[in-house]
């Protein structure tokens, strides 16, 4: 049997840490979830969701 993973809310501070990554510093969304220690999926769904 496998386990569902746990579901974990990300804070604003780590959403603002992404923006400024992405947009200030220019990273791709491997350097960043390599650097935030978050998946590469959430980084690209908040980006997407935060250009719409």
């Amino acid at each position: 049997m496998t386990r569902k993973k746990k579901m974990v809310r990300t804070d604003m501070q780590t959403y603002l840490d992404i923006f400024r990554l992405k947009f200030e510093a220019r990273l791709s969304d491997r350097q960043i979830s390599q650097a935030l220690n978050i998946g590469r999926a959430t980084i690209s769904d908040l980006v997407i969701r935060f250009n719409n």
